[in-house]
């Protein structure tokens, strides 16, 4: 498998556990735009900060690091950015049809 399809492969399956985790977990949705938007800039925080830690683990030079570091790190920071961008639409789609 090569670099390019595995990254397609690790933000595919982000952006499938986003939508699988904002239809299962629908009650625990932010209710207010507000909410929304803080989420969207922790998500934004915390995926600016996943190099770091990337390069932190992968500084073992082991080839398990580097995809502890992939699976550990960067799929749940990408995985809480889309989710976070489906929350701040959802309260743009509501503020839309309110009118």
């Amino acid at each position: 498998m090569t670099k390019d399809a595995l990254l397609f492969a690790i933000i595919a399956g982000a952006g499938a556990l986003a939508v699988w985790l904002y239809v299962r977990l629908a009650a625990r949705r932010p209710k207010t735009f507000g909410r929304a938007c803080a989420h969207g800039l922790v998500a934004a925080i915390v995926l600016a900060c996943v190099p770091f830690a990337m390069d932190f683990m992968h500084s073992q030079r082991s080839d398990a690091g580097a995809f502890a570091s992939l699976l550990g790190g960067f799929l749940p920071a990408l995985t809480y950015m889309f989710l976070a961008s489906l929350y701040v639409m959802e309260h743009l789609q509501r503020r839309i049809y309110a009118r």
